[in-house]
C-alpha cells in the first residue's frame, strides 16, 4: 500500500542510511539546531528544542539527520517530546498555505503527534491498562520492548482525525491539536493503531533462525485469541518483533508482525496483511 510522502523536509529514520560525514559535531549540532527551529517556528510551535547529536551528509540523500527533545507546555504541564528528524533540503510547497494546513503539521511532525496524542491522561491509562495483558505473553528468548503505533492516513475516515486536530489547535499553541485527541474514538474509527513489539533472540543457523520466528509468531496470535481484551477500546492493533541472532546480527521484518481487531472487549478476527 503507498504511503504518503513527507514533504516538508522532514523524514523520519527508523533506520539510518550509512553515513559519509562525521557526527556529533558542534558546527553540525548548531546547524541542525537552526535548521529545524526555523520550521517548528513556520508552523507556529513556542516551545524549546535541543539539537544533542547531528551527522553529516548521507550517501543516498541531501538530508542530514539530527538527534534531540523539543520542550512545549501543554495543559499547563511540561512535555517533552524526543526528535529524530531530518533537515537540510528545500521544501516541495513552502508557501503559508501548505504550511500552515492541518495535514502538513501531523505529517511534518508525525513521531510528535503520535507522542503528544500518547501522552495525554487518557493515553497514558490506556497503554498502561493494555500492556498489563501484552506484558503477560510469555513465549522464550522473547522479551516486550516497548508500545508505539501509527496514524494511518490510508484510513477511509483519517478526515476525522484532521478536523478534530484543526478544532483543537490554538493560537500559537498548535501542539494542542495534536495532543487534544479523543484517542478511543481515533482508535474506533481505525485511523490510530496501537503497536505492540518484542524482541526475539534467535539462532545463528538459518534453519533454527526461521523456525523459531515462525513458532514466536505463532504464539502471539494464540495468545492474542485467548486473551482477556476488556481494556482494549475497539480498533485495530498490531503486534510483532525484531529478531537478534546470538552473534549480535540483528533485522527486522514487517512479515513478524500481524493486525488484530477488538470489538466490546473481545478479539474480533487476525489480518496479516501487515503493511506498515
Amino acid at each position: 500500500m503507498k504511503k504518503k510522502l513527507i514533504s516538508l523536509m522532514i523524514v523520519i529514520f527508523s533506520l539510518l542510511f550509512f553515513l559519509t560525514g562525521c557526527g556529533n559535531g558542534e558546527k553540525e549540532r548548531q546547524v541542525a539546531e537552526s535548521e529545524l527551529s526555523l520550521l517548528f517556528k513556520a508552523y507556529g510551535f513556542t516551545g524549546e528544542m535541543n539539537v544533542e547529536d547531528a551527522v553529516g551528509r548521507t550517501i543516498e540523500t541531501s538530508i542530514y539527520s539530527a538527534d534531540g527533545h523539543y520542550t512545549e507546555v501543554v495543559n499547563g504541564e511540561e512535555l517533552t517530546f524526543s526528535l529524530s528528524l531530518g533537515y537540510g533540503e528545500e521544501p516541495e510547497d513552502s508557501s503559508p498555505e501548505a504550511i500552515a494546513s492541518t495535514e502538513s503539521l501531523v505529517r511534518t511532525f508525525f513521531p510528535i503527534a503520535l507522542e503528544a496524542m500518547w501522552k495525554q491522561p487518557e493515553g497514558r491509562q490506556l497503554q498502561k491498562e493494555m500492556e498489563r495483558t501484552i506484558k503477560g505473553f510469555q513465549f522464550d528468548h522473547m522479551t516486550y520492548s516497548g508500545f508505539g503505533g501509527t496514524i494511518d492516513e490510508d484510513s477511509p475516515q483519517i478526515g476525522d482525525y484532521y478536523k478534530v486536530v484543526e478544532t483543537n489547535r490554538k493560537a500559537g499553541k498548535p501542539l494542542q491539536g495534536l495532543y487534544d485527541i479523543p484517542i478511543k474514538e481515533m482508535l474506533a474509527k481505525e485511523n490510530v493503531i496501537g503497536t505492540f513489539s518484542f524482541h526475539l533472540m534467535t539462532s545463528d543457523v538459518l534453519n533454527e533462525k526461521l523456525g523459531q520466528a515462525k513458532e514466536a509468531k505463532e504464539f502471539l496470535k494464540t495468545a492474542v485469541e485467548k486473551a482477556d481484551l476488556t481494556q482494549f477500546p475497539d480498533g485495530k492493533y498490531s503486534i510483532g518483533f525484531d529478531e537478534e541472532t546470538e552473534s549480535g546480527t540483528y533485522s527486522g521484518s514487517s512479515s513478524n508482525y500481524f493486525y488484530f481487531y477488538v470489538k466490546d472487549g473481545t478479539f474480533l478476527r487476525i489480518d496479516e496483511d501487515y503493511y506498515f
